[in-house]
């Protein structure tokens, strides 16, 4: 399928955010998605409305747009008349990651306590520690500024 619709600057748009995907390890497609639900009027769209702009399959639309929920980048919404999907405010995206950022310290921290008796192995552990330790502090702080902008 092709889709017709689409500008050059759009198919430009949607290709670069599927080749970042891609570099991520997801399917070039969620990338595709992604974008394309960054750009589209009405900003919430249904798999089937997704698979017509973008010409492919509808339930691969589905599938990528549930994945992407999955990982916090989209919202699946239910209006009156459709289940569609939308891009999720960016404040809850971050959010979302925040948390799994605390989690994932949380189990390198906890890592540290299992290796306590073993020095050798932990000099990575540290490092991530020290690193994710600097995110949970300062990301809440440039959200917080970025949210303070936009208002």
């Amino acid at each position: 399928m092709s889709a017709p619709l689409l500008k050059d600057p759009e198919k430009k748009l949607l290709s670069e955010f599927g080749g970042v995907m891609e570099k991520a390890g997801l399917p070039d497609v969620s990338g595709k998605i992604f974008a394309w639900l960054l750009i589209c009027d009405p900003p919430c769209q249904t798999s089937d409305e997704i698979a017509q702009a973008l010409g492919i399959d509808g339930d691969l639309a589905g599938q990528m747009g549930e994945m992407l929920t999955e990982f916090g980048m989209t919202e699946k919404v239910s209006l009156p008349d459709k289940k569609c999907f939308v891009v999720k405010p960016i404040g809850q995206m971050m959010q979302q990651r925040m948390g799994l950022l605390h989690e994932f310290r949380q189990t390198i921290q906890h890592s540290l306590i299992l290796l306590k008796d073993q020095p050798e192995k932990q000099q990575r552990l540290k490092d991530l520690d020290s690193f994710y330790g600097l995110l949970e502090e300062e990301l809440p702080k440039i959200l917080a500024c970025w949210e303070a902008g936009i208002k």
